[in-house]
C-alpha cells in the first residue's frame, strides 16, 4: 500500500516565493547572479511560462503537462536555494517540489489562459494589418475613411472564419476549442469597437449617411462572425 505523504506547507510556500524572486531561477542559470560555486543551469521560470502559453495557443494544454514542466522549475529552484543556504543544511523533498508545482499551476492557470488569449488576438490582428509597424491602428477613428472601415470589416470576417474553423478542429480532436472561441470574441470586440467609434466620429461631423453605412458594414460583419461560430 502506498504511504500518504505529509507535505510541509511552509516549505512549499518558501520554495514558491524563492522561485518567483530569484533572478537565477527566472533566467534558468546562475551565471552572473552571485550564486556561490560553479555555474549551474536548469528550467527557468520565464521560458517555462512561455512554453505553457504556446501549448495553450496550440490547444493542447493540460494541467498535468504544466505541472510536469513547473516541477522542473522547482527542482532547479531547490538546487539554487540549497546552494545559497548550504549552511542551513535544508533540502526540499520531492513531495515538496511537486506540491509547489501543483500549487503554482493552480494559482496561475487562469492568468496564463487570459494572457494567451490577448497575445493570440493581438498577433492575429497585427498580421492581418489592423496595426501598423508601431503597434498603432492602421487608421485613427476620427480620420478613418469608408475604405478603412471596409478593410476592417474584411479582417473581421476572415478572422472569424479562421478562428471558428480552429475551434471546430480542436473540438473534433478533443482539445480546448473554447480557447479559440474566446480569442474570436476578443477579436470581434476589438474590431467592432473601433468601427463604432468611427461611425460616431462620422455622425458628429454630420456625415450621417456614412455613419449609417458603417453600421451596415458592422452588422454584416457580425452576422458573418455568428455564422462562422
Amino acid at each position: 500500500m502506498k504511504k500518504n505523504t505529509v507535505v510541509d506547507r511552509d516549505a512549499v510556500r518558501e520554495l514558491i516565493i524563492f522561485a518567483e524572486r530569484c533572478r537565477a531561477v527566472y533566467c534558468g542559470n546562475t551565471l552572473n547572479e552571485n550564486i556561490p560555486g560553479p555555474v549551474i543551469g536548469g528550467a527557468g521560470l520565464e521560458r517555462m511560462v512561455e512554453c505553457i502559453l504556446k501549448h495553450i495557443t496550440k490547444g493542447d494544454y493540460t494541467d498535468e503537462g504544466a505541472v510536469k514542466g513547473m516541477r522542473r522549475v522547482f527542482d532547479f529552484a531547490a538546487k539554487v536555494y540549497c546552494r545559497l543556504y548550504a549552511d542551513a543544511g535544508f533540502l526540499f523533498s520531492p513531495s515538496t517540489r511537486n506540491a509547489a508545482a501543483v500549487e503554482y499551476v493552480e494559482s496561475h492557470c487562469s492568468d496564463w489562459h487570459c494572457t494567451a488569449v490577448v497575445q493570440l488576438a493581438e498577433s492575429l490582428l497585427y498580421r492581418r494589418g489592423f496595426y501598423d509597424k508601431n503597434g498603432d491602428f492602421f487608421a485613427a477613428a476620427d480620420e478613418a475613411s469608408d475604405r478603412d472601415v471596409k478593410r476592417a470589416a474584411r479582417i473581421y470576417g476572415s478572422l472569424s472564419v479562421e478562428l471558428a474553423g480552429k475551434a471546430r478542429g480542436a473540438q473534433a480532436a478533443g482539445e480546448n476549442h473554447v480557447f479559440y472561441r474566446v480569442v474570436l470574441q476578443k477579436v470581434q470586440c476589438r474590431l467592432s469597437a473601433w468601427m463604432y467609434r468611427v461611425a460616431i466620429c462620422h455622425g458628429d461631423r454630420g456625415k450621417n449617411s456614412t455613419a449609417d453605412k458603417i453600421k451596415e458594414i458592422i452588422t454584416a460583419a457580425e452576422n458573418l462572425a455568428r455564422r462562422a461560430v
